[in-house]
């Protein structure tokens, strides 16, 4: 059997997540009918279906070397995948990391990823704040499941990375320095209102006879 790895250049986990027809050069041996061997170019076309995972063999049967008596062996593509500039794949699932200005992290905006099959993806953060390395977990909008008769797909893990300001004049950190302030004193605020709350339920009786005590 002639064994050869298909490697997929460029756009590998495009093709991969999308699925493309291969076009692969393959040298090969063949016999010219006058009891002569000879090496021969061909162009193979390869099927790559969406999802299939690195390592997986795609076998093309009749496509190899030819043996004395003219009968033709399989010839096996191996899947290989390299790393992309913007995705990483773990099995079914696909991991981004995001990057968002400090004000869309502190005040909301849109925040948009464009995958791998070209859609601009609008992230659903609507208006909470975004913390540096917190993450964002999409069901199905990871890779394709290989062969899957359902059409179901991996997640979709998203990190976000903040970026903040390289200096900032006077009058902003200012500025900066009373917003924030203030919403340090309302979180100080809302976390003794649920601390107190905590206390006065842990200070009820316990109730008699299996009932259920009452706030």
């Amino acid at each position: 059997m002639y064994q050869a790895n298909l490697l997929l250049r460029p756009r590998v986990l495009q093709e991969l997540y999308n699925g493309a027809v291969k076009c692969v050069p393959v040298q090969r041996r063949k016999h010219d009918g006058l009891g002569h061997t000879v090496q021969v170019q061909e162009q193979l076309q390869v099927c790559v279906q969406p999802g299939i995972k690195a390592g997986t063999r795609i076998t093309l049967p009749g496509c190899g070397n030819e043996d004395c008596q003219g009968n033709s062996a399989d010839l096996t593509f191996t899947v290989q995948q390299q790393l992309h500039p913007a995705f990483r794949r773990l099995a079914d699932d696909l991991y981004a990391m995001v990057n968002v200005p400090l004000v869309t992290a502190l005040t909301g905006g849109p925040v948009t990823l464009r995958t791998l099959g070209g859609q601009l993806l609008q992230l659903p953060v609507k208006d909470d704040v975004i913390t540096p390395g917190s993450e964002l977990v999409l069901q199905d909008q990871g890779m394709p499941v290989f062969q899957d008769a359902a059409g179901r797909r991996g997640a979709l893990h998203v990190r976000f990375n903040v970026n903040f300001p390289s200096q900032l004049s006077r009058q902003q950190q200012l500025l900066l320095r009373h917003t924030l302030q203030g919403c340090e004193l309302n979180t100080s605020s809302q976390q003794q209102q649920q601390q107190q709350q905590h206390v006065h339920h842990a200070c009820l009786p316990a109730p008699a006879n299996g009932a259920t005590a009452a706030s």
